[in-house]
Parts: C-alpha cells; sequence; structure tokens
C-alpha cells in the first residue's frame, strides 16, 4: 500500500511520518518512507532554496513553469527511488498533489483562474503515462493557517511575510477542493 501525507507547511506531515513509519515496523509491517525530496544534489539545492522562502517554485533561479517541471522531475525521481516490492507500506511526505498547486500555481499569469482540481489531473495523467505508482490512499492534514504559524515561525526562524500566509490560505482552499474532487482518494 502507498500512502501519502499531504497538507500546508507547518501542518505537521515531517512530524507524523517517521511516528507512522516507526509504529509500523514495531508492528513488523515492512515500511518504506519517500523522501520530498530525492537524496543527493537535488535535496541539497532544493533545501538551500527554502532558505529564502516557503515556496521553491519562487526561489529558484529559473521561470515559474520551468521549475514546476524540474519539481515535478524530482518528485518522479523520489518514487521511482521506492520500489514497491521493497516494503508492504510506502508512506510519502508530499507527493504529486502538491504539485498540482504549490509548484503549478506560480506559473499562471492570472492565478485567479488556477485551477487546482484541473491541473492535478493533468498531472495525474502525465506521470500515469510515465508509469509512476500514485499513493492509493492520501492523507490530508487539515491544519488552519493561523495554527501553523507560529511552527513555520519557529522552524524558518523568521516571521512569515505577509504574502506568503496569503498563498497558504490560498493553498489551504485548494486541499480542500481536491478533496472534494477526490474524496475516494
Amino acid at each position: 500500500m502507498y500512502f501519502a501525507i499531504e497538507g500546508i507547511d507547518g501542518a505537521g506531515k515531517s512530524t507524523v511520518v517517521p511516528i507512522v513509519a516507526e509504529r509500523l515496523m514495531e508492528l513488523g509491517v515492512i515500511t518504506a518512507v519517500k523522501p520530498e525530496f530525492p537524496a543527493g544534489r537535488l535535496d541539497v539545492e532544493f533545501r538551500s532554496v527554502l532558505d529564502k522562502g516557503l515556496f521553491l517554485a519562487q526561489h529558484l533561479e529559473m521561470p515559474a513553469a520551468a521549475a514546476f517541471f524540474y519539481l515535478l522531475h524530482a518528485e518522479v525521481i523520489s518514487t521511482k527511488s521506492i520500489s514497491p516490492e521493497d516494503a508492504s507500506v510506502i508512506l510519502a511526505d508530499r507527493c504529486h498533489l502538491t504539485h498540482s498547486m504549490y509548484q503549478a500555481y506560480f506559473c499562471p499569469v492570472d492565478t485567479e483562474k488556477f485551477d487546482v482540481v484541473r491541473v492535478f489531473g493533468h498531472i495525474e495523467s502525465l506521470l500515469s503515462d510515465l508509469d509512476v505508482a500514485f499513493p492509493e490512499f492520501i492523507i490530508l492534514i487539515d491544519a488552519a493557517v493561523d495554527e501553523v504559524l507560529p511552527r513555520l515561525e519557529q522552524r524558518e526562524g523568521r516571521a512569515i511575510r505577509p504574502e506568503e500566509v496569503d498563498v497558504l490560505r490560498m493553498f489551504h482552499q485548494y486541499y480542500g477542493q481536491l478533496a472534494v474532487a477526490f474524496p475516494n482518494r
């Protein structure tokens, strides 16, 4: 089984994944964790870029559309690094769902017309054509933006900028739209 843990920044994904993995392993379930970023150069690059702000697409030194595909490339590498034969359960800290909003959101000229459900469908179609595994279940940690801000500020070591808060609020709405559009996932 392949499970992804999703939610806005600061919701608790990176805290929950290792706890669940450890508990499953204690129960004798062979468990693998898909990293958010593939190990190696991309992980180092993305983590250094994240020092500039919450959203990779805004801070990679390339146009947002190029960053979107670059990050999809990283998602494919990360997903392909875990073989379903290696574990009974695969847990992912984020999945392609994130890219349907976090990175793609910065590409359109008019973000008011951004349709997260349509973009998600396109991403799933593309990844399916590339034989990339999808999580059978996506567990959404629904945390309100006001609840995550103190955690984010502690993690980031700085105040979260108002424009970042606005984007987090939009992404919180997008997660809700995706949950309604794909209730069986």
